[in-house]
């Protein structure tokens, strides 16, 4: 084992925390002295990362699997959202929109429930429509999607995303954050939860 250790002191010490690197699978091969036998041990190298400065890199984060974050643009302080790398695009939970038009551009209004497992509180936000396309959820079934564009805040790491408006009343979450908002900002540990500490 000691070999193990003196390679893991090595990376850590010369600071090599590349994914690639530490994806890769070490075989170490121990011989002990007077005994016939070769003794392997398989070691993910994933085990020494440092998730601080995997977190560091390339100015992403960490989040976990589900986190609060706010929509500024649209009044909301915090809402519960599932961070979902298996999804495409990002969603907010609506039940009800009407469009209309300013300044002779679409917009919508719309209804949304912002306190996780709660009904009863209503919020009214109002979006310029960005877009309007189909998009097939995870049953399968084809919608036509109002899109707005809205800034995304995780306790200070802000930046614009696009999110399109549906009903999820059926689902836990009234959020649902898709790859393309994560793209080169976030990188997600999927055994964590709530790992991004909210203001106030």
């Amino acid at each position: 084992m000691s070999l193990l250790i003196a390679i893991n002191e090595t990376f850590c010490q010369c600071k090599i925390y590349d994914r690639e690197i530490v994806n890769a699978l070490y075989t170490v091969v121990v011989s002990f002295q007077g005994i016939g036998f070769i003794a392997t041990t398989v070691y993910w190298a994933g085990n020494m990362v440092n998730k601080d400065t995997i977190v560091n890199k390339n100015n992403k984060f960490l989040v976990g699997w589900r986190e609060v974050a706010a929509l500024p643009d649209l009044g909301i302080n915090g809402i519960h959202v599932k961070i979902d790398t298996g999804a495409r695009s990002s969603c907010l939970h609506t039940f009800k929109i009407e469009e209309f038009t300013r300044d002779g551009e679409d917009w919508v209004k719309f209804w949304i429930h912002p306190i996780h497992n709660n009904t009863d509180v209503e919020q009214v936000c109002e979006a310029k429509v960005a877009d309007k396309r189909v998009v097939r959820n995870s049953g399968g079934d084809e919608q036509l999607r109002y899109f707005i564009v809205s800034t995304i805040d995780f306790n200070g790491q802000q930046w614009p995303i696009e999110i399109s408006l549906t009903s999820r009343d059926n689902m836990a979450f009234r959020m649902l954050l898709g790859r393309t908002a994560m793209h080169e900002r976030i990188i997600v540990d999927p055994e964590a939860s709530y790992l991004i500490k909210t203001q106030g």
